[in-house]
């Protein structure tokens, strides 16, 4: 049974968190790096490619492996990419994704609801 009240709680957590925006931030920042580094590759025979290699093949295998239905989307559409560069912001709205294929489109639907609930919640205090 899906934690309805512990995933909704870490999707409304990252909405609000202003972590989340400098994370993007960072992220997008990093590009050049990334692209110093693919350089760097280039000329660069040793391990780092091999380490690099290494963890995306593990990430991949983590989600096939927890999130079936989640994988097989993301990969007919080539977005293993993507989800490496944002796994840790959107774990929570792919627990919340892989409960609606494992268990029901009800229980995604509940999960829903609460962020909304923490949402507006939290609107009308502030």
């Amino acid at each position: 049974m899906a934690d309805i009240e512990g995933i909704a709680r870490r999707i409304y957590d990252i909405i609000i968190s202003p972590e989340t925006v400098t994370g993007l931030i960072n992220g997008g920042l990093s590009v050049p790096l990334d692209y110093g580094y693919l350089i760097y590759g280039i000329f660069d025979t040793g391990s780092r490619y091999q380490r690099e290699t290494e963890r995306s093949l593990k990430v991949s295998d983590s989600l096939s492996n927890d999130a079936t239905e989640v994988y097989a989307l993301l990969r007919s559409r080539n977005y293993g990419l993507l989800y490496l560069l944002f796994a840790d912001a959107v774990q929570p709205l792919l627990d919340a994704i892989n409960a609606g294929y494992t268990e029901r489109q009800s229980v995604f639907n509940r999960i829903m609801e609460r962020v909304d609930q923490y949402l507006n919640t939290n609107a009308e205090a502030g």
